[in-house]
């Protein structure tokens, strides 16, 4: 590549994920499923990506490991000399089309990005007025909010070709930048330390069995990511949304309890009852992926496209019981989600986490992901819910759901949560590890997380 294609240096944040992504193949993928009602032929599907590809800069880049100007070795972002990969396939009536889009989606959330290539990634699957459109993307460029509006663009551009209301936009600068400035000083680590003892004791917590179990041991370069997919119904969705109203708590809060309170049971199913008695006032920590377009000075615009996110782990005593739990029940676990996320976000710690990336350097990035891949994991579920979410339509495309999944699997057992609402009908997407997490256990959380939330209700 020509020293004119260089863009700028990844900042330690966005260098985590193809450090991430040398531990596992895949790992740090994200894949997005749009399903399409209508007719899109292979010509308006190449248009509509090449468009959207050629109105973003970020779509069109890769990194490659290069001696950065403070003469460290590190990662540099580059202009790619080749065109995003654009596949096609159309399938006969008789296959099964959702069968195949799992096979896809797991397919590519574990095929890493070659060297040179461009961080995007399309695939079309005609069926007989079904469609099933993927993003794939590498998270060191590409959010899950971003990922969402890839997928409009995408669509806009199906439904109006000739529309030009989205302008372009050039390569996204590093949520590093807009970093408070009492933590970029040299002292600012000092504010951090709170982080580093709140690991270390989610981890002791994990080693004594707070955690999903290693199944079957194996080194990182040899982990898969594995997905499940639950949907409520319109009706159940519906219910849902009201009863975050009807209580005052919110929609993530509610999911999260489900997931939290799937973990116990799945805990009560693996060790027993006395393992909850034993453990009845432990907290359980959660990750919830936060968008920080709102929370940085100055805003950051929705129109931008690129990896403008973080994470916040937040501890929730849950209810360790084996009796059935009633509606106020989820609704207090729910508060507690809330209130607990609340504390952290004010204290920061979602920009102190990022700090903490910067001070262990690329060295202590490695460390920490290599250590971590063998072990039971301190922090077992992460959850990112997007929201509701609206495509644009016509009488002729109209998308009927949003599916995306995050792949983390270089890391010891856990499972990321990815939720939507579309067409008030809820998504989740499961991901994990195989083989250090079975299909069984993957289906099973999810069967248990989907029991709460419908019976919350």
């Amino acid at each position: 590549m020509s020293q004119a294609s260089k863009i700028r240096p990844l900042s330690i944040h966005e260098a985590s994920f193809p450090i991430y992504a040398k531990c596992s193949p895949g790992a740090g993928n994200i894949v997005s499923v749009l399903t399409i009602e209508g007719q899109v032929t292979h010509e308006a599907y190449t248009t509509a990506v090449t468009k959207v590809v050629s109105e973003n800069e970020v779509l069109q880049a890769t990194y490659q490991e290069a001696l950065l100007p403070n003469g460290k070795r590190g990662f540099q972002w580059v202009f790619s000399d080749q065109p995003p990969r654009m596949e096609a396939i159309a399938i006969s009536p008789e296959q099964d089309i959702e069968a195949l889009a799992h096979f896809h989606m797991e397919s590519l959330m574990n095929e890493p990005f070659s060297d040179g290539e461009p961080l995007s990634r399309f695939l079309l699957i005609q069926g007989d007025g079904i469609n099933k459109l993927f993003v794939c993307v590498s998270h060191a460029s590409i959010d899950g909010s971003s990922i969402v509006g890839i997928s409009r663009r995408i669509i806009k551009n199906l439904v109006d070709p000739q529309d030009r209301d989205i302008p372009s936009t050039s390569f996204p600068p590093s949520l590093w930048t807009f970093m408070p400035e009492k933590l970029v000083r040299t002292l600012g680590i000092f504010r951090c330390l709170n982080i580093f003892a709140m690991l270390m004791k989610l981890q002791k917590q994990a080693d004594s069995g707070i955690a999903f179990s290693v199944e079957i041991p194996a080194p990182a370069t040899e982990h898969r990511c594995i997905t499940s997919k639950r949907q409520l119904t319109q009706a159940q969705s519906l219910a849902l949304v009201s009863l975050a109203k009807r209580s005052n708590v919110s929609v993530h809060g509610l999911i999260g309890a489900a997931a939290l309170q799937a973990f116990v049971d799945h805990l009560k199913n693996e060790k027993g009852e006395s393992f909850l008695a034993l453990n009845s006032n432990t907290k359980i920590p959660l990750v919830t992926t936060m968008d920080l377009r709102r929370r940085t000075q100055p805003v950051i615009d929705d129109h931008i496209i690129g990896c403008m996110s973080s994470g916040a782990t937040h501890s929730v005593k849950c209810h360790w019981t084996s009796k059935s739990l009633c509606a106020s029940d989820y609704t207090e676990l729910a508060k507690r989600v809330d209130s607990s996320l609340n504390i952290e976000i004010n204290k920061q710690q979602h920009w102190k986490l990022l700090r903490i990336y910067q001070t262990l350097g690329l060295g202590g990035m490695k460390k920490i992901f290599s250590d971590a891949a063998e072990k039971p994991m301190s922090m077992p579920i992460s959850l990112a819910n997007l929201g509701r979410l609206k495509f644009p339509s016509s009488p002729s495309i109209h998308v009927a759901r949003f599916e995306a999944a995050a792949a983390f699997h270089a890391n010891g057992p856990s499972i990321s949560i990815q939720s939507n609402t579309m067409n008030d009908q809820m998504t989740l997407c499961f991901s994990g590890a195989l083989p250090q997490m079975s299909r069984r256990t993957l289906d099973f959380y999810s069967d248990l997380t989907m029991h709460h939330l419908i019976k919350m209700n």
